[in-house]
């Protein structure tokens, strides 16, 4: 059975032992769906960070430039949010961003692997 190892960045088809031995090492806080939403944000602009404008709907639809989704869920929406500025801004995040994520349920270890993840992820594009 293939899966998707967020981890690494491909897809794996080997078998779950071996898995089970290569994610011993280190125990991660955040689960896979939170691991998507920060592999989301890798591909994701500021511009995806606005609040959508009534007024620029035709202009997007006429210049076909579509601005990705919120995510529905808040904690997911806020590890995204934090992803794309901490990989943008780095150092010059807005302390209301990592509010944003503690009030969300992200704890302090937490936010050191979200760390590790955008900065892996942004030194291997």
């Amino acid at each position: 059975m293939a899966y998707l190892d967020l981890t690494q960045g491909f897809i794996s088809t080997g078998p779950a032992e071996a898995r089970s031995a290569q994610n011993s090492r280190f125990a991660p806080a955040l689960t896979k769906l939170e691991r998507l939403a920060i592999h989301i944000a890798r591909s994701d602009g500021i511009d995806s960070l606005a609040q959508a404008e009534r007024g620029n709907r035709f202009t997007r639809w006429l210049f076909r430039a579509d601005r990705p989704n919120p995510l529905a869920d808040p904690r997911l929406e806020a590890l995204r949010r934090y992803a794309v500025l901490l990989r943008l801004r780095g150092d010059a995040l807005p302390a209301d961003e990592t509010r944003r994520l503690l009030d969300a349920g992200v704890d302090r270890e937490t936010l050191n692997e979200v760390h590790h993840l955008v900065y892996r992820t942004a030194s291997q594009s």
